[in-house]
C-alpha cells in the first residue's frame, strides 16, 4: 500500500482489522480521506500525525480502540473539514489547538474519556459518553454557529445558562 503515492481515498470501515493505526498509510502524504471506522484498531496515534497527512480533509477513526491523548499536531492539517474520533479510549482534554482548524465543521468525540476544547465556529459537535462531571461547559455558550449539539451521557449535575 505505501507505494500508491497518488491516493486520494482510503476507506476500509466496517472490517475486522486490528493492530496499530494502518502504518503504510504514514507514507502517503497525498491522501485526502481517511475512514478506518468500526474495526479494532488500537494504541497511540503518532503525535505527528498532523504533520503526516497535510492534505486530509476528512479522518474518521470512530469505532476503534485508540488510546491516550488526541495529538495537538492535528491542528496543523489545515484543509480538515471532518474529525471523528468518537467511540475510542482517547483520554485528557481536546486539544485547545483544534480551534485553528478554521475548515473544520464537523467534530465528533463521543464515547471517550476526554475534557473539553473549543472552537467557536463548529456547527456539530458531539460529546456524548465522555464521563464529563458537573456542569455543562461554559464555552458551549460562544458556539454562535452550532446546530447540532449532543451531551447525552454524562453527569452535568447542575443547570447552567449558556
Amino acid at each position: 500500500m505505501s507505494q500508491l503515492k497518488n491516493l486520494t481515498l482510503c476507506a476500509v470501515g466496517a472490517n475486522l482489522f486490528s493492530g496499530s493505526f494502518l502504518l503504510p498509510l504514514y507514507n502517503l502524504s497525498s491522501l485526502k480521506f481517511v475512514v478506518l471506522t468500526l474495526n479494532n484498531f488500537h494504541g497511540d496515534l503518532r503525535i505527528d500525525i498532523g504533520f503526516v497527512f497535510p492534505n486530509l480533509q476528512a479522518m474518521v477513526l470512530g469505532g476503534n480502540a485508540f488510546t491516550a491523548e488526541i495529538p495537538a499536531s492535528l491542528s496543523n492539517i489545515s484543509n480538515l473539514q471532518v474529525l471523528d474520533l468518537a467511540r475510542n479510549a482517547f483520554t485528557e482534554n481536546i486539544p485547545f489547538s483544534i480551534g485553528n482548524l478554521h475548515n473544520l465543521y464537523r467534530l465528533h468525540v463521543f464515547s471517550n474519556n476526554l475534557g473539553s476544547g473549543t472552537k467557536d465556529d463548529l456547527r456539530f459537535l458531539t460529546l456524548s459518553a465522555n464521563c464529563s462531571f458537573g456542569e455543562i461547559p461554559s464555552f458551549l455558550g460562544y458556539l454562535t454557529q452550532l446546530l447540532y449539539l449532543h451531551l447525552e451521557n454524562n453527569i452535568y449535575l447542575k443547570e447552567t445558562y449558556l
